[in-house]
């Protein structure tokens, strides 16, 4: 039996909760040969989602494309491969021209560029009614122009019929930089979807029946309390059903918690100095005027990223977990 409460990268499409109207819109774009961008701050559930939705996509095939931790043209290239063996719907595929290519990775004949054309244009060709599932397809952009040259490929395969695209992204900005740019403008192509947090009800519903489901109790006023610190981020409500299962019916030990540190650290790990210098300012309510010239230009980059979002009053994280553990140098 698989977990109710399943924190970090949920294990199945049963982990979703309450995302019927989300996963019926995506289907009606794939099923109505549309393309679609998918964004929001990480942790809501937007993998999971569009796995639900491909379950009930029987006619055409889901090549899923990671490129979270794509580093490398090495890296990219593998995970176009991974994506074309892991499709249902493929016939026919180039086993022997799929070998060569890895067998040419690590050796000078190979180019990234070109192997992008040719994946596209033959390769692709391969698979019945192709839908590109691309997650986390901005964590591609650290590739530079290579990100350019793909993103290129995407636009015009797309716009000329040739395979439908799903992108995913955590990195708010960056995808709607992406989807709104003016040399290539797939917001012309594409429909933009975003996630929101759950409201009260639906948070405090999932809590309760979670309980239920284990047998566990929590008074009611924690559960309450889990969603106001929580703010009805799925991830975060998770990993509090987790915690009240285990009998810490402590709201607020979840900000110390090893697991919520360990999976915001996931997230700072890559930034730099003055990125997270730059959150602390923000998290402890500080004037981004005051900062220094330095930590200034760092700001777009976490508004890129999704880390920073805009607010009348000023910036704010969204996370408020993250937001908790930098203000009060938890982490």
């Amino acid at each position: 039996m698989r977990v109710k409460f399943n924190f970090g990268k949920p294990s199945g499409t049963e982990d979703l909760y309450d995302r019927e109207d989300e996963v019926k819109k995506v289907i009606s774009i794939l099923t109505g040969n549309g393309s679609a961008a998918l964004s929001s701050i990480r942790g809501m559930g937007k993998s999971l989602l569009v796995r639900a939705a491909a379950e009930h996509i029987t006619d055409k095939a889901i090549v899923w494309i990671d490129l979270e931790n794509v580093y490398s043209s090495l890296d990219l290239t593998q995970q176009l491969i991974s994506g074309i063996h892991g499709a249902k719907g493929v016939s026919g595929a180039d086993e022997n021209a799929l070998n060569e290519v890895r067998q040419n990775m690590l050796t000078s004949s190979f180019s990234a560029s070109g192997f992008l054309d040719t994946y596209f244009n033959s390769y692709i060709f391969h698979v019945d009614r192709p839908v590109l599932v691309l997650d986390e397809i901005t964590h591609a952009r650290r590739l530079g122009r290579l990100y350019d040259h793909m993103m290129n490929i995407l636009y015009h395969g797309v716009k000329h019929g040739a395979f439908q695209v799903m992108m995913i992204s955590s990195e708010m900005g960056a995808m709607l930089e992406t989807f709104n740019s003016k040399q290539l403008p797939f917001n012309s192509l594409l429909e933009w979807v975003s996630l929101k947090p759950l409201d009260e009800p639906t948070s405090v519903n999932f809590l309760f029946e979670g309980l239920e489901f284990y047998g566990a109790s929590c008074p009611k006023k924690m559960i309450y309390e889990y969603y106001r610190i929580t703010e009805g981020i799925p991830v975060w409500l998770a990993l509090s059903g987790i915690r009240m299962v285990e009998g810490l019916c402590n709201p607020e030990g979840i900000y110390r918690d090893d697991r919520s540190v360990k999976y915001v650290l996931e997230q700072l790990v890559e930034l730099s100095k003055k990125e997270i210098e730059m959150l602390r300012l923000i998290s402890q309510k500080q004037h981004v005027g005051l900062a220094g010239t330095h930590l200034k230009r760092s700001l777009n980059s976490l508004i890129r990223k999704g880390l920073v979002a805009g607010a009348p009053s000023g910036y704010m994280i969204p996370d408020p977990i993250m937001e908790h553990m930098l203000k009060y140098e938890i982490l």
